[in-house]
């Protein structure tokens, strides 16, 4: 396992140590002395020692790892593991830090399930196996290598893989073994009437990246049959075949694509041209320079007949207001100054009335959100505040109405709060996921009364706050789906949606994570089809080397990516998406922003675009506001 951690949790370590004891000098975390297996719980304790080398018995500590989803840390100092693999565990005391690496090993496989595709197979028919390997806790084990057999291997053989081939008519029992545990499934082999297998269309011609959708017709002499299993096949490198008859390829080429059916084969040809997709160009247009702070996420909007953009700060305690009605000259009109180290984002009202700060690292402990008066867009006026449920901190928030849906950084919750009367926010509603520990709400957006949220390691969550399938409101929030059946190490970091989609973009940063240094964070975007909300499923990805995923902004069928180190990207997701949309050429444009006097000079990192009157805004940490167009595609050659 990479050691990374989400900016996130490394965040809530920097802010946390504001006014505690600062005789500390170092921190010792004493290694537990048993061999940790995931699901143990065992209790871990850190010595504090002053610049003297003397023990600072008084130190109380914080605690925290780098990966929740593996491990997690109480209050009293309970380490509770809950997956395999290399943990941080981390104690804090005023403003040191004591580290410690554990590994963890893998919990046993309690349960196994087995399951086929179909439970009826032809003869002359394969379909492989599939295994569901859990701990006790319910925790999966994706690594378990399964021994597989057969109570008939006349009838059904199984080769050590977990492919089934159906070789005469009977019954058999598939089981498979993982250590101790046992699961086993039927299936039942019938006499293959199949005559003749169709597939439509016949042959078609595409871009790379269109998805085909073959269908398929299997008959019994002049009788039709049900819809059978199929397996599907495709020749040469660079296309895939789902098992659904989704077809996509990433490289330009001839493919003749199989379906085989009880012994009978159907075939199709899919000529494959390139996308003509022509790479084009961000051209510069205007700039907003800020940098001797570091700047976060932004807000464009018009008012007054002119247009506006908020940029909040990141490490400090300011809000930039900018007139940016002349695009090639922005002009700062305004500051507003809170108590905080961190406002995060900025969302507004839907009349412009209203705006809304987060808020980190407050003197007073008090975080939370603030409202400001934006009557006056130019000179906007802190108007309100609300910390009475969120005073641990907000990182994100959206605007939906007058309901202001944050994320609370204490609890790992969403809160709803009410400012019908800005006067007197008041708190309406409040869900959250059900985990024992290390929960972390990192964003929240709201569309077409759907609440999609970031929910760090617990994945994406959908709930129900106005769309009408759940019976949710703003002021109850109902359950929709949950996906996090993501490989690999995964922080679930931002979500759009798009058409029957979710776009969601993970994000890890290595341990030693410095605002003011170089960094290179990783992640890519993960495309989530959700036409089925009791069944999400990932079909897409799209992820670039050397870039670590940040926000998104959709403007028609083009997606307008933050890429950090990786700068401004914008992507065609045109059409249906399958596969690899990097290598099937659906990237546009790309734009580093580039600043030699920068908070960290000639380092891009972009933190995230909003899109406006056809022109793309992005905030970068380390240099400000940049006003960029999306250039034209050039004729096809």
């Amino acid at each position: 396992m990479k050691q990374h951690v989400p900016v996130w949790v490394t965040l809530g370590v920097l802010l946390a140590g504001r006014g505690a004891a600062q005789q500390v000098a170092t921190i010792e975390v004493v290694r537990p002395g048993a061999r940790l297996i995931a699901g143990d719980s065992v209790p871990v304790r850190a010595v504090a020692k002053d610049s003297a080398g003397r023990d600072v018995s008084s130190a109380t500590f914080r605690w925290f790892t780098n990966n929740p989803n593996a491990a997690y840390v109480t209050d009293s100092g309970m380490l509770v593991t809950l997956d395999a693999g290399r943990v941080t565990v981390i104690a804090l005391s005023g403003r040191e830090v004591g580290r410690l690496e554990v590994e963890i090993g893998p919990a046993p496989v309690a349960t196994l399930g087995v399951s086929l595709p179909a439970r009826t197979l032809y003869v002359g028919a394969s379909a492989p196996a599939k295994v569901d390997a859990r701990t006790r806790r319910g925790r999966p084990r994706r690594d378990a290598v399964a021994v597989f057999g057969s109570s008939a291997p006349a009838v059904a053989s199984v080769d050590a893989a977990g492919r089934v081939v159906a070789l005469r008519a009977g019954t058999a029992r598939i089981e498979a073994t993982v250590g101790k545990a046992r699961g086993s499934t039927v299936v039942q082999v019938v006499a293959s009437p199949v005559t003749a297998v169709t597939v439509t269309p016949t042959d078609t011609t595409v871009r790379t990246g269109d998805v085909v959708r073959f269908l398929v017709a299997a008959r019994a002499g002049s009788r039709g049959l049900p819809q059978p299993y199929v397996e599907w096949s495709a020749t040469g490198e660079g296309a895939t075949v789902f098992e659904d008859g989704g077809f996509v390829a990433e490289r330009p080429g001839v493919y003749v694509v199989t379906a085989l059916v009880g012994g009978r084969a159907g075939r199709a040809s899919v000529i494959v041209g390139p996308r003509q997709v022509t790479k084009r160009d961000f051209k510069l247009v205007g700039r907003g320079s800020i940098r001797d702070v570091h700047t976060a996420d932004l807000l464009i909007f018009d008012q007054g007949g002119k247009t506006w953009a908020y940029v909040p700060s990141w490490g400090a305690d300011a809000l930039y207001i900018y007139d940016v009605t002349n695009a090639a000259s922005p002009v700062l009109t305004d500051s507003v100054k809170v108590d905080a180290r961190v406002i995060n984002d900025v969302t507004i009202t839907p009349d412009h009335r209203y705006a809304v700060m987060t808020r980190e690292g407050a003197s007073s402990r008090k975080n939370g959100i603030v409202i400001l008066d934006t009557s006056d867009p130019g000179h906007p006026k802190a108007f309100s505040e609300y910390t009475e449920t969120v005073t641990g901190g907000v990182h994100n928030a959206w605007t939906e109405g007058y309901y202001v849906f944050a994320t609370d950084d204490a609890t790992g919750s969403l809160r709803v709060i009410d400012i019908h009367d800005p006067k007197a926010p008041k708190e309406v509603a409040r869900w959250q996921v059900d985990r024992p520990g290390g929960r972390a709400l990192h964003d929240v957006i709201v569309q077409d009364g759907l609440a999609y949220l970031s929910y760090g390691y617990d994945g994406l969550v959908v709930l129900d706050v106005g769309a009408g399938i759940r019976g949710g409101s703003p002021t109850s929030p109902t359950f929709v789906t949950q996906y996090k059946d993501f490989q690999g190490e995964f922080w679930t970091h931002t979500a759009w949606r798009y058409k029957n989609y979710v776009i969601v973009g993970d994000e890890l940063f290595p341990p030693s994570f410095g605002p003011d240094q170089p960094e290179f964070p990783y992640g890519y975007f993960h495309i989530v089809d959700v036409s089925d909300w009791d069944h999400p499923r990932e079909v897409a990805r799209y992820e670039i080397p050397n870039g670590g995923s940040h926000n998104v902004w959709m403007e028609g069928d083009i997606l307008y990516v933050g890429y950090y180190q990786g700068g401004l990207r914008a992507i065609d997701l045109s059409g249906e998406l399958r596969g690899d949309l990097v290598a099937q050429g659906r990237e546009l444009a790309a734009y580093y922003p580039i600043d030699v006097k920068g908070k960290i000079p000639n380092w891009p990192f972009v933190w995230g675009p909003q899109v406006h009157n056809g022109l793309v805004y992005a905030s970068d940490f380390n240099a400000g506001l940049w006003i960029v167009k999306l250039e034209p595609q050039p004729p096809v050659p």
